[in-house]
């Protein structure tokens, strides 16, 4: 898992918000650091009030990712030996509007028809470790 900076924010009774920035690998770690972050720092409740709530704001480095679409295409056609990953195939498929189980090959079909400008909705990470996607960090 990769560190992330995090907005830890949360209001007290008197309705003033406290924000702290700390670095967490998970959204739990984000909000114990925060609430640290209030003892370090000496906030006390006059009224003994119990922090209910926090708002964590992730901020992760932006990653780009280049997917070489005809072996995309091939790979979401080819049934899969996880049930999981074939879940997210069929998913791919129907946003293609094609399937497995037809007679024809629509997805050859459609790859002959989609312009190179169209975009495809795709996850931020990539669906299997391959030479389909390359996978950089901006610095």
């Amino acid at each position: 898992m990769s560190i992330s900076k995090c907005i830890v924010r949360l209001k007290d009774c008197h309705n003033t918000e406290h924000s702290f920035e700390v670095y967490a690998e998970s959204l739990y770690e984000a909000v114990v650091r925060g609430l640290n972050r209030l003892q370090d720092v000496g906030w006390e409740s006059d009224t003994n009030e119990t922090i209910k709530r926090v708002e964590v704001e992730i901020h992760q480095e932006p990653t780009r990712h280049i997917v070489d679409v005809p072996k995309l295409l091939k790979w979401i056609e080819e049934k899969s030996a996880y049930p999981a990953q074939e879940t997210r195939k069929a998913k791919l498929r129907e946003l293609l509007g094609t399937q497995q189980d037809q007679g024809m090959d629509r997805a050859s079909e459609h790859r002959l028809s989609v312009p190179l400008t169209h975009c495809f909705p795709m996850a931020l990470t990539p669906l299997e470790p391959s030479a389909m996607a390359t996978t950089t960090t901006a610095t």
